[in-house]
């Protein structure tokens, strides 16, 4: 992958991550949700910053994710994509005080490990 690639993919990744993170705060602000009210659902939705932020935020790394497609192989970039598991999880760890244990460990690791070799010539 070229290193214009890995950046496109880079903005795809953080974009995603970051959508994740502001999506998790606009819901914790909300609370569990009911589709009792689904009118007053959509009105929180459409006027909680962190959800706009977050949605906007999935957007643009949907843009860069069909730039990404564009220019390399899905059967490359789909795997790659996998990074924001890794950090999500990472996200949860520091801004939500969500455990990581060893057994998640491994598996960031085994993903991170999978993704090199995926993406190498």
């Amino acid at each position: 992958m070229t290193p214009e690639n890995l950046l496109i993919l880079a903005c795809t990744v953080v974009f995603t991550v970051l959508g994740q993170l502001f999506l998790k705060l606009g819901a914790n602000q909300l609370g569990q949700a009911s589709v009792n009210s689904l009118w007053g659902l959509l009105w929180f939705i459409a006027t909680n910053l962190y959800l706009i932020i977050g949605l906007t935020s999935y957007g643009t790394a949907a843009i860069s994710y069909i730039v990404l497609l564009s220019r390399v192989d899905i059967s490359i970039a789909a795997p790659a994509f996998s990074l924001t598991y890794v950090l999500s999880m990472l996200l949860g760890y520091f801004f939500f005080q969500e455990p990581i244990g060893s057994t998640r460990i491994l598996g960031a690791i085994l993903i991170c490990l999978g993704v090199y070799l995926i993406i190498q010539k």
